[in-house]
């Protein structure tokens, strides 16, 4: 499974309610988040480093015209060649970031929790609602 699956499944089952599951069925649900958590909170720390990292020269400065600029909305005094470098420059700072994040995201990982059976899932997705994408999406993961 792709590290990217695994972060947006945890994401999603870390705040999940299993109040109309059975316990053993609850069990496994904390079992397979056990597992989740690391692969999650490892490539948030790599991305938070990964921004932290890759900054440009100049950020807060850059920072402080973007923030004026949205404050001042319309009534902005920045010309169109700033907002243009303004724009230009947080948009190559993310394709950077994107770019040195995106082969961590795609890293696979064998995890080896137990999988619900497809009624356990039917009662896991009714303590819950969520959109038939997210449904989906943790079908994939638990069952």
């Amino acid at each position: 499974m792709k590290t990217i699956d695994i972060v947006k499944a945890y994401r999603i089952i870390n705040d999940a309610k299993l109040t109309k599951m059975e316990d053993a069925d609850k069990f496994k649900v904390i079992k397979a988040t056990r597992q989740l958590k690391p692969v999650a909170a490892s490539f948030d720390e790599f991305v938070k480093e990964t921004q932290e990292r890759l900054k440009p020269e100049g950020w807060d400065d850059m920072q402080k015209k973007a923030r004026k600029w949205q404050e001042d909305g319309d009534k902005s005094t920045l010309t169109v060649e700033e907002r243009r470098e303004i724009n230009r420059y947080f948009t190559d700072y993310n394709a950077k970031v994107e770019e040195c994040v995106k082969e961590e995201a795609e890293t696979e990982h064998e995890l080896t929790y137990e999988r619900l059976s497809e009624e356990a899932f039917g009662k896991f997705i009714a303590s819950n609602d969520y959109d038939v994408r997210t449904i989906i999406e943790l079908e994939n993961i638990l069952v």
